[in-house]
């Protein structure tokens, strides 16, 4: 028999929605259909269900290689992570989260140029599109040596192209497109 970490005379039957770990009814808060202890991250979690927000905590165990990640704030706000030990691109917008494979993306293109990734980054989720971004941040630290990636979900590559298909991606801020009198 589990029992409570704050009271020990007490069975530990209920578990923490953002951490996991097993207290009594005493020690939780019910939201829901879920309950939360009083460690900050599950305050925060309790928080955002409260206001009908998606906020991860700052790590997560990844539900397919049992990992460890430490999140973002956008993918604590996404609620989609890209597992780079199982290569497992994890939806947790769904109780339970979902884990998809790699083979299920399709990698679109790529830019250098951080606002071209912010305008697509918000057509497609514009346009309710499953997709997610390799290598973003990377452009923060040493930009100019490795492109941001996006991948998108196999079966919406076509609606991509038509959302996509008159945007103008740039290079350093020059147009990459030809006109036709040039």
């Amino acid at each position: 028999m589990k029992t409570c970490p704050n009271h020990p005379d007490k069975k530990a039957e209920y578990v923490c929605y953002g951490c996991g770990k097993y207290y009594c009814k005493l020690c939780l808060t019910e939201e829901g259909d879920y309950y939360y202890c009083n460690e900050p991250a599950c305050r925060e979690l309790l928080y955002a269900a409260k206001h009908k927000q998606l906020l991860l905590p700052s790590e997560v165990i990844c539900p397919n290689c049992q990992s460890n990640l430490k999140l973002e704030d956008d993918e604590r706000e996404s609620g989609k992570i890209h597992c780079p030990e199982c290569e497992s691109f994890i939806d947790f917008t769904v109780v339970p989260p979902v884990v998809k494979n790699r083979k299920e993306y399709t990698q679109l293109f790529s830019s250098l140029n951080q606002g071209d990734i912010g305008i697509v980054r918000s057509i497609l989720d514009d346009g309710e599109i499953d997709y997610y971004v390799f290598g973003e941040n990377f452009l923060s630290v040493d930009p100019l040596i490795q492109p941001a990636k996006f991948f998108i979900l196999n079966e919406q590559i076509d609606e991509v192209k038509g959302l996509l298909k008159d945007f103008d991606f740039k290079i350093f801020g020059a147009s990459a497109r030809r006109d036709e009198t040039d």
